[in-house]
């Protein structure tokens, strides 16, 4: 069996064989004392130093949230259309568009509109440019346009088609050419107008605006002659418009005695006065009339209606020399 263990005297003699090093208490790590580490300022101080610890670390958390919440914001706002690049834009009120189409807000059309003597981009850069923001309509515009200028007015008509698509009111087509014409922009309002007679076939104002939209964009006389058969076509014909197109059809061929004495049936009709206005003092100046032409265009530059017809008014009293 073994020995038993040696015990304490009376006096608290260490007995033999044990030092007085070995009952002596652990040293406290270097550079604290255990009197310090246990005392209530030592406690504070660890207690301090955790809060920071938790604090940075809550803070960093917050950071990165706010750095999330921020990007989805842009890439929100990057899928909003671009509603107010035209001189008429308005904000919608609902939610982010879909690629390529336009909300039942009639005031999102306001955007595929451009100023008067805008800069226009290389046709490849619009190509790259719309593809990746199809809901931008403003690009869309300049696109169809740089089609037109490159010849290509099927690609055209193809941009108006799919950003117009499913607009059946002829009153949003209406506000767009206007805009356009006014922006000195008329083969593009043409095919804004094309577009919107598909939706809503026969309507008399927009084959009104459309011949215009073809005039006043010097149009040959192919296009003015199907849209003449179409107003003759027509339910209710509209009649003055009908013979609008002839006047300008006899003004192509050279007939300028007849296209006078069509004008002067179109007048009786005691419609669209400015637009008259405007073909004859065109006849009269290509007669050789210029003092006539001027004194009919000056007419036509005191009505201001319509609008879209200012800027044309003014071009050709200049062309005429009197400005």
């Amino acid at each position: 069996s073994l020995p038993p263990l040696p015990t304490l005297a009376a006096d608290d003699t260490p007995p033999e064989g044990i030092g007085p090093t070995m009952l002596a208490p652990l040293p406290a790590p270097a550079g604290t004392t255990l009197a310090a580490a246990t005392t209530p300022a030592g406690r504070h101080r660890s207690l301090l130093l955790l809060g920071i610890g938790i604090g940075v670390v809550v803070g960093i958390f917050l950071v990165i949230l706010a750095l999330l919440a921020l990007g989805r914001l842009r890439q929100q706002r990057q899928a909003e259309p671009l509603l107010n690049n035209g001189p008429v834009g308005q904000p919608l009120n609902g939610g982010p568009l879909l690629p390529g189409t336009l909300p039942p807000n009639s005031n999102a059309l306001a955007s595929f509109v451009l100023q008067p003597n805008e800069f226009l981009p290389p046709l490849r850069q619009l190509q790259r440019d719309a593809a990746a923001h199809p809901e931008d309509l403003h690009l869309q515009a300049l696109l169809a346009l740089a089609y037109l200028e490159d010849g290509q007015e099927a690609a055209a008509q193809n941009v108006v088609n799919r950003v117009f698509a499913g607009r059946p009111d002829p009153l949003l087509y209406l506000q767009v050419a206007q805009q356009l014409m006014i922006a000195e922009e008329p083969a593009l309002a043409a095919l804004v107008l094309v577009t919107g007679q598909q939706a809503a076939p026969g309507d008399q104002s927009l084959l009104h605006m459309l011949l215009f939209a073809r005039i006043l964009a010097d149009a040959p006389a192919g296009p003015i002659e199907n849209l003449a058969d179409e107003l003759d076509r027509a339910e209710r014909p509209g009649q003055t418009t009908y013979l609008l197109a002839e006047t300008y059809l006899h003004y192509l061929d050279g007939d300028l005695e007849e296209a006078l004495a069509t004008l002067d049936e179109a007048r009786t009709g005691g419609t669209y006065q400015r637009e008259i206005e405007y073909l004859e003092g065109l006849v009269q100046w290509d007669l050789g009339q210029p003092a006539r032409a001027t004194t009919v265009l000056r007419r036509a530059e005191l009505n201001d209606s319509p609008p879209w017809l200012t800027p044309y008014v003014h071009r050709l009293l200049e062309e005429i020399g009197e400005t």
